[in-house]
């Protein structure tokens, strides 16, 4: 048995022997190939040697094409004619030649030099003969143009012909002797044939090239020297061959003229390709424009016009296209220290041969054709484009030479300093390749072998197919590493990409674990307060929707809103970072109250909220209250300050159909209502009366917001004159609301809630247009109303826009305004000085009174009133309800009044319940009294009725006082 094993030594010799082959094959052999051909072409005898006829001079004269002999006017004319050797031209000629003297018609033969013809006859005298006759010509066929059989003549003879080309092209006459010219023939047919097999292969070669890679600039390219061949071919006169067969000679216009147009935009195209990398700013661009729309124009052209016609037009846009290819080569060659070397190099080659190839077609088309043009075109043209192809090849294959090196160095660079692990596992998750940073991600040596571990052992089990479909949509899947006691110090967070290669699985992974600490840092700020470290009003918001989710699916909540109201006064009193130390001291105490589940939160200054999750609304309220104990039993320190707290805090159970925003409403009117009561908490139970009236408030405002007002009416209460109680029926208008069961709800609720929701403007402004509309309809009917009371939220007068809206409407009811009288409270008041002060006097410039509502409710100082324009002082009811309780609270009254009165003001006492309460306030000297005693509030049809006020007052008593007291 053989021994199969490969040595080191067999491997070294393997490839020395291959290192030889490939240095023969790559290296020597095309050397000595180049240099044979080297040697052929200098040293060794041509097997087609070069060959030439004697050129004969000849005399043309236009004239139209006959079958005839040439008249004598026209031999005469014919030999006035100066003598050329070639010519150029479409039309039809007669010519003029005379035979050698040394002519030999058995060895030597006259030929027409030209492109194929329609028509040719020739004449001449025959031995013997004095007239001149036919003499027989025949086509040499493989555009060797056409021979003259000459038997027969004689020395010196003269010879007219008369021709009819097909296209414009080169014509002259040659002697030849029969050997040189079988020679001739032969060389002609091999050059015919090595340009168009040459040019044509090399065509076929970059048609399939373009094919391969999909690149249509080869493809263009061989088009274009497709072109190049036949343009060669209508220099040197054989443009009616095509693939070895002989084109009709009445085609041939057409087929030139149509050449000429493609080639043109071929080029046009061509250039326009390669160009854009190189002269990218050129400032032309409406010449090429209309470089290009001249080029489409020319294609139906050479199908339709005559030649007369395309041919200027097509002269005319070569002319462009030549001095646009001048501009373009001396740009790239002037920028040309801008582009890489080779690549300026390639262009402005292309561009050069391209330009040759463009003069010809221009000599061409002027008729210049020359031997030495048609030789330049041969020798130096054509194998320029070649030449320009060969270039074009070289550079692609450098270019992707060079962007092969260039990734591979980029692929090493990134395996080695790259930031990202790079792995690739088989379909067990084994792994098969890791580069060194993967190494470090997993705590592994260099000298480990990655191979014998697998993913599952640092990452757990894994859906590759969603990672895949995730890395598809170029996004990233954060993973954790699987933790581990012996590398505490490892990533452990990582973004991971995967692709699927063939059996095997591609990825990599990037240290993302920096990243997420600080996005879960961030977060935690985006949702906590950073004062107390509870939820701010983004979590508990995104906590409470949470909640709300789980009431649906059948769990208990219930919403706290808790309202300290005192730290704004600490802010004010001892700065923000003993309030801030309060803030901190009341969060401790409620965290340490509630219970795992249970969420605190912070709305805003001095607001709470709290979530109490799978509770009972009992459990809830006693917690809330065992919450409202530790902070308002005791004092509270905080920054080595003690503060005293007086908190309430408002409970709503969550239903299934609850919105966040409403909850919110509910749990702060409850609050409201604590405060209100002077309960530690209220608590309102899904269905309980409480909650229907806030969905009615609710409902309410919605309509409001939206321009409806169904549910809200007008009722009046009179202000009756002390002084003479019948010349007057003064009255103050009150809002009353009615819910969608045509209940009556309470006003002053629903102004706190109104307030609160920011609705209390768009309530008074409907007050405000209601009383003017009812007053306007109906002024005639209340001859003894001398004034109108209406009430306006401190809110609404903090509202510019609610101001602008009142004065618009006021200025349509302008006749009525000085029976109006607007109640400002007086906390309201003082609150802006100034701003109040402002709006009092645009009010009395229209005729509006000013009364002060609720004086001496909370303020002691007077001094004030010398500032506000004030037309009446309403006294507050708590001083007129308790007055008869203590002689201090009579003195007290009588002191306002005393003060009203030296300020030139009306007095009005409201909340005046009894008899005898009437009777001192007329002896202290009060204006006008409001009060159950005389009436309550009244429908405005009742107002209307009433003669006097005696027709709304049912106490005999006020009666028997309204009678001893009107005069």
């Amino acid at each position: 048995m053989m021994d199969s094993t490969i040595t080191p030594n067999d491997r070294t010799r393997s490839g020395v022997s291959q290192r030889i082959t490939e240095v023969l094959s790559i290296y020597m052999l095309p050397l000595c190939i180049c240099l044979l051909s080297l040697v052929a072409l200098l040293q060794l005898p041509a097997h087609y040697p070069s060959a030439a006829g004697f050129s004969l001079s000849l005399q043309t004269l236009p004239a139209s094409y006959a079958q005839t002999p040439p008249s004598s006017a026209i031999q005469t004319a014919l030999a006035k004619q100066p003598s050329e050797l070639r010519l150029s031209t479409h039309d039809p000629f007669w010519l003029r030649f005379s035979l050698p003297e040394d002519f030999d018609s058995t060895a030597h033969d006259i030929r027409f030099a030209t492109s194929p013809l329609l028509g040719l006859h020739c004449y001449g005298t025959q031995p013997e003969q004095e007239e001149l006759s036919l003499l027989p010509t025949s086509a040499l066929g493989s555009s060797h143009g056409y021979a003259l059989q000459s038997d027969g003549l004689a020395p010196l003879d003269t010879v007219y012909c008369n021709v009819l080309p097909s296209v414009a092209g080169p014509f002259s006459i040659q002697n030849w002797t029969s050997t040189e010219w079988a020679l001739a023939s032969q060389r002609y047919t091999r050059y015919i044939a090595l340009l168009e097999g040459g040019l044509l292969t090399l065509a076929a070669l970059l048609l399939v090239i373009a094919l391969l890679n999909k690149q249509s600039l080869y493809l263009l390219v061989a088009v274009w020297l497709v072109g190049n061949l036949r343009l060669g071919a209508m220099a040197m006169g054989w443009d009616n061959l095509w693939l070895g067969h002989e084109l009709p000679a009445a085609w041939l216009p057409t087929i030139r003229h149509a050449t000429l147009a493609a080639y043109f935009v071929v080029s046009y195209t061509l250039f326009t390709q390669l160009l854009r990398t190189v002269v990218q700013p050129l400032p032309f661009t409406p010449l090429l424009r209309a470089l290009q729309w001249g080029g489409l124009a020319l294609l139906p052209a050479a199908f339709l016009l005559e030649r007369a016609l395309f041919m200027p037009a097509m002269l005319l846009f070569s002319g462009i296209g030549l001095v646009s290819c001048i501009v373009v080569v001396c740009y790239a060659m002037m920028h040309a220290e801008q582009q890489p070397a080779p690549l300026s190099l390639w262009h402005i080659m292309l561009l050069s041969a391209s330009l040759c190839v463009l003069v010809l077609m221009l000599l061409m088309l002027l008729g210049l054709s020359s031997n030495f043009l048609d030789t330049f075109h041969s020798v130096l043209a054509l194998p320029l484009s070649g030449l320009m192809v060969a270039i074009l090849l070289g550079e692609r294959l450098r270019e992707e030479r060079y962007n092969r090196a260039l990734a591979e160095q980029t692929l090493r660079a990134n395996h080695c300093i790259s930031p990202f692990g790079i792995f690739t596992l088989d379909d067990s998750g084994q792994f098969v390749y890791a580069n060194s940073v993967f190494y470090a991600f997993l705590g592994l040596s260099e000298h480990d072998d990655i191979e014998d571990y697998h993913w599952e052992q640092f990452f757990g089990t894994t859906d590759w197919e969603a990672i895949i479909q995730t890395s598809l949509s170029g996004e990233d899947t954060d993973i954790s590493r699987l933790s581990t006691a012996s590398h505490p110090g490892l990533p452990q967070q990582f973004g991971l990409r995967a692709l699927r290669k063939a059996e095997l699985i591609e990825g990599s992974l990037q240290d993302i674990s920096k990243r997420s600490e600080t996005i879960r840092k961030l977060k935690q700020m985006a949702n906590h307060d950073p004062i107390t470290d509870v939820l701010n009003k983004r979590g508990i918001e995104k906590a409470l929707s949470f909640s709300l989710d789980k009431v649906r699916e059948g769990n208990n909540c219930i919403l706290a809103y808790l309202d300290l109201n005192y730290v704004k006064h600490v802010n004010d009193a001892y700065g923000h970072a003993a309030g801030d130390a309060l803030l901190k001291e009341v969060s401790h105490r409620i965290e340490t109250t509630l219970h795992p589940g249970q969420e605190l939160g912070r709305l805003g200054n001095d607001e709470f909220l709290i979530l109490f999750n799978d509770t009972t609304p009992e459990q809830a309220q006693a917690t809330a209250e065992k919450i409202i104990k530790s902070l308002n039993q005791g004092s509270i320190y905080a920054g080595n300050r003690s503060f005293n707290l007086q908190s309430a805090i408002g409970l709503v159970e969550l239903s299934p159909d609850t919105r966040a925003e409403d909850a919110l409403a509910a749990a702060n009117r409850a609050c409201r209502d604590a405060r209100r009561t002077q309960l530690p908490s209220v608590l309102y139970k899904q269905g309980s009366t409480e909650m229907y009236q806030h969905a009615e408030e609710l409902r309410l405002f919605k309509e409001l917001e939206d321009g409806a007002s169904g549910g809200l009416y007008l009722e009046m209460q009179p202000l009756m004159a002390l002084q003479n109680p019948l010349n007057s029926l003064n009255v103050e208008v009150l809002l009353r609301v009615r819910d969608s069961q045509n209940n009556l709800m309470p006003s002053g609720k629903i102004i706190a809630a109104a307030e609160e929701s920011g609705t209390v403007s768009i309530i008074d402004k409907w007050v405000f247009a209601a009383t003017l509309e009812w007053l306007n309809k109906h002024h005639t009917q209340l001859p003894r109303t001398q004034q109108i009371n209406i009430n306006l939220s401190g809110v609404s007068l903090n509202d510019d826009k609610f101001i602008d809206e009142l004065f618009t409407i006021l200025e349509n009811f302008d006749h009525l305004a000085n029976r109006l009288c607007v109640e400002i409270t007086e906390g309201v008041a003082l609150q802006d000085l100034e701003r109040t002060r402002l709006f009092m006097q645009r009010l009395q410039q229209k005729g509006v009174r000013i009364a002060l509502d609720d004086f001496g409710a909370g303020y002691t100082s007077f001094s004030y009133l010398q500032e506000l324009p004030t037309d009446a002082i309403k006294i507050d009811g708590s001083l007129i309800h308790n007055m008869l309780l203590k002689n201090t609270n009579v003195a007290i009254v009588r002191t306002i009044v005393e003060l009203a009165r030296n300020l030139g003001m009306v007095s009005i006492a409201e909340w005046v319940e009894d008899v005898e309460t009437l009777h001192i306030l007329r002896d202290i000297g009060v204006d006008y009294v409001q009060g159950f005693v005389v009436s309550g509030a009244r429908a405005p049809t009742e107002i209307l009725a009433a003669r006097d006020i005696r027709d709304l007052v049912k106490s005999p008593e006020v009666l028997s006082f309204i009678d001893k007291h009107s005069r």
